[in-house]
């Protein structure tokens, strides 16, 4: 779980429209997540093309745990209680 600064934080990124990826202003932009673990402030084609599970936007809805580790193997999950460095991200 989040702090609530950490989250504020992430909050005032997604105000600010800007992809942590493709670093463009984008309408779409939100807290994205795949197979569960934060992935990034994202725009939703950013979130599609650069995500296995598209970060659920695919019809299925998002990777699950047991879904990354059929693909990884068995114990390759390790998104478990990871949160953002957000010194990195201000």
């Amino acid at each position: 779980m989040l702090s609530l600064h950490r989250e504020s934080t992430l909050h005032a990124r997604v105000e600010r429209g800007i992809c942590d990826s493709c670093k463009q202003t984008h309408a779409t932009v939100d807290i994205q997540y795949s197979y569960g673990v934060y992935a990034g402030v994202l725009c939703e084609p950013c979130a599609r093309q650069n995500y296995r599970d598209h970060c659920g936007f695919r019809p299925e809805g998002q990777g699950t745990r047991a879904d990354y580790e059929e693909m990884e193997g068995p114990g390759s999950y390790d998104g478990d209680g990871w949160e953002p460095d957000f010194e990195e991200d201000q």
